[in-house]
């Protein structure tokens, strides 16, 4: 294994929950979008006319649109194998060349595998630093202020031991669906449906898992939630459907393609549209993204997307679009139409300067008209892609007290009021983490905080895995914790919403 793949492994992380991208709350987003024409032009001279991420031509990248036919229905759903034979063909997918793959392209004045500023080769790859005029503050951004205290849920089965146990977070219908991974008295996996005042709704469901904690995905739907999970060394995904109330729906379906190998090694992420689920993969140097039936029969699938060498894929989310779905991981983002065929990518976004495994970086919302890649280097870094896949500014730093609670873990979400962003880090050595939440424009300008969520002050000793959701009202920050007191291991809930 050469340097950059032993990088690019480690920093390979499971799957995330995911939300729809169609209707999100998008304040002053039809403003913003108006300035855009104006706001991208260069102040410092340099050609306009370089070349943007093009068009994709499937004569002439090698795009294979049989990869993407719909397979008949086929397979059982008790427990059974939805797949057909004489379905996909799960053939491979060349991505088109674009700024930020790293080859210097007819156009193109060079590329050094990023669409970074300021290293001497720009976001449209010109020679230079480039330099871009940022919007200020949008004023239709409203702050965020805490709407709840700091509340415990419970009881919940099993105990994390080390408080840093797996936690993603689903809004369904009016309740979070929250999974949960805990490793005493066995590895389990489980769900629990919580309202927006952190009460618990029917009884929370717990399922033992053999050996280690699979990769999962809580997925919210029409009338409750699906359960993606993939256990180790299995090459199918298993769907779990339940109410809104947590309980089971039905049998266990197996989600298997016609082209399901150990390729679909990672479950990355996965989005409930119009009475589909559509899952994407983590391969490596590749992706695959499925579609599948509320019902776990297999539809289509895009076959396997070829990563450029010197990206490889990180932990994968997919949206919904009024066309088609986005794929985003921590470098990248591609666009695809709805028969899951490839339509354009944007390069690599930051590039492997920011991808050693003492940091994290992950791409994580999306609002109703762009999505918003996020990592941490140091501090938080922002870029945000148009629903064509097309990079809309130079990425850029959120907010200078951001920056100040040295290394950070992170999470966004896109809601009521503009970027969500939670992230747990600790103030000095040697301080357990805590959990602040800001939120930011669509341009990434601050608008409140960072606050605190979660910390000492809640009789806290130490902050595990959380995540952040966004639901109609405000967001959620949802966080395994060691308490001081003696209960040791519990799921917290704290809520924020716009301040009036």
């Amino acid at each position: 294994m050469t340097r950059t793949a032993a990088i690019r492994y480690m920093v390979f992380v499971g799957g995330l929950a995911v939300s729809a991208c169609g209707d999100g709350v998008t304040s002053g987003a039809e403003d913003a979008v108006a300035d855009l024409g104006e706001a991208v032009e260069p102040d410092d001279g340099a050609a306009t006319d370089a070349p943007a991420d093009t068009e994709v031509d499937a004569e002439t990248t090698g795009f294979d649109g049989d990869t993407a036919e719909h397979v008949g229905e086929a397979g059982e759903e008790d427990g059974g194998e939805a797949t057909d034979a004489d379905g996909a063909d799960g053939g491979t997918v060349l991505l088109p060349p674009v700024c930020g793959d790293r080859a210097i392209d007819p156009g193109e004045e060079c590329d050094d595998g990023n669409r970074m500023n300021d290293d001497g080769c720009d976001w449209l790859c010109r020679l230079g630093d480039g330099s871009f005029a940022y919007p200020g503050p949008d004023g239709s951004v409203p702050p965020i202020e805490s709407a709840t205290e700091a509340m415990a849920i419970g009881p919940v089965a099993g105990s994390v031991g080390d408080g840093m146990g797996p936690v993603r977070v689903a809004w369904g219908p009016g309740a979070y669906g929250i999974a949960y991974a805990t490793e005493s008295p066995t590895f389990a996996m489980n769900l629990v449906a919580v309202d927006p005042e952190g009460v618990i709704l029917g009884e929370p469901w717990s399922r033992p898992v053999p050996f280690a904690i699979p990769d999962f995905v809580p997925v919210g739907t029409d009338t409750g939630f699906g359960l993606l999970t993939r256990l180790r060394d299995d090459a199918a995904t298993t769907l779990i459907r339940f109410d809104a109330r947590a309980s089971p729906i039905g049998s266990d379906v197996r989600l298997s393609t016609p082209s399901s190998g150990t390729d679909r090694a990672g479950l990355g992420g996965a989005v409930f549209d119009r009475g589909s689920f559509v899952v994407s993969y983590d391969i490596f140097l590749r992706w695959a993204v499925d579609s599948f039936s509320e019902d776990g029969m297999f539809e289509r699938s895009s076959g396997l997307i070829d990563i450029p060498a010197e990206l490889g894929p990180t932990s994968t989310n997919i949206f919904a679009l009024d066309d088609g779905y986005a794929v985003a991981d921590t470098t990248a983002v591609l666009v695809l139409d709805r028969d899951l065929r490839p339509r354009r990518w944007t390069g690599a976004i930051p590039g492997l300067m920011f991808m050693a495994p003492e940091h994290d970086v992950r791409p994580l919302t999306c609002s109703g008209d762009a999505l918003f890649v996020i990592w941490a280097a140091d501090s938080i870094w922002l870029a945000a892609v148009g629903l064509d896949g097309e990079l809309l500014y130079p990425p850029r730093t959120v907010g200078a007290p951001v920056s100040l609670y040295g290394p950070l873990t992170i999470r966004a979400a896109w809601g009521p009021a503009g970027l969500g962003i939670a992230f747990s880090t600790r103030a000095a050595m040697p301080m357990w983490p805590s959990i602040y939440l800001a939120n930011t424009d669509r341009w990434g300008n601050l608008i409140s905080g960072p606050v605190l969520v979660f910390g000492p002050e809640d009789e806290i000793s130490n902050t595990g895995s959380f995540e952040l959701v966004a639901d109609d009202t405000g967001y959620a920050v949802v966080a395994w914790v060691h308490d001081s007191g003696a209960v040791h291991d519990t799921l917290r809930l704290r809520r924020f919403v716009p301040a009036p």
